[in-house]
């Protein structure tokens, strides 16, 4: 494992000192990486703008200089680490996961229950809306029969007022025709 990250390592050196100085190329002649560069032995190998290489190891990575500076820490990070260091990581790391977790399944439960309770009031709502809705109706019909009754009473009362007007004319000619009658029985 150890070789294969060395060789790796030695590769991304290799290949991680392109410059990139555009128009300038440094070497007509094409750069052969052969069988014998592909071992983890070999030295970096920096490559500029430009260049010609013919490759011929199976895999090749190119890195830019500021993605190479980034690998060196990572790389030197890494080295420096021991094996117990490792071991703790991963101790606080699964201790991390499983703290999220716990509180993960804490929110869960607490959308769950406000889920619960947010549909709870929906549903009441929507059945205090039903009620409302229904005693709006039933004072909207009873506003109109109120109104009909209103009306009726009215309607009633114009009738009673011209037949009490009706009455008042009648007895007031009768009472002066009887007037005049007895008047002129009286006065003959």
């Amino acid at each position: 494992m150890v070789s294969y990250l060395k060789f790796f390592i030695r590769i991304l050196i290799a290949i991680a000192g392109i410059t990139l100085l555009p128009g300038v190329s440094f070497s007509q002649a094409a750069r052969i990486f052969d069988a014998s560069y592909c071992h983890a032995a070999s030295p970096p190998m920096f490559l500029h703008f430009g260049e010609k290489v013919e490759i011929a190891c199976d895999t090749v990575v190119i890195i830019n200089a500021s993605r190479y500076k980034l690998y060196e820490k990572a790389r030197n990070y890494v080295m420096s680490l021991k094996p117990d260091d490792e071991k703790m990581m991963i101790t606080e790391y699964e201790s991390a996961l499983q703290t999220a977790n716990q509180h993960l399944e804490e929110i869960r439960a607490k959308y769950f229950k406000l889920s619960d309770e947010v549909h709870t009031v929906g549903v009441n709502n929507q059945a205090s809306l039903e009620r409302v809705n229904l005693d709006l109706e039933n004072t909207r019909k009873e506003l109109a029969a109120a109104s009909n009754q209103l009306n009726e009473a009215a309607r009633k009362l114009a009738l009673k007022q011209r037949s009490s007007l009706r009455r008042t004319l009648i007895a007031g000619t009768a009472g002066m025709g009887i007037g005049l009658l007895l008047g002129l029985i009286l006065f003959r």
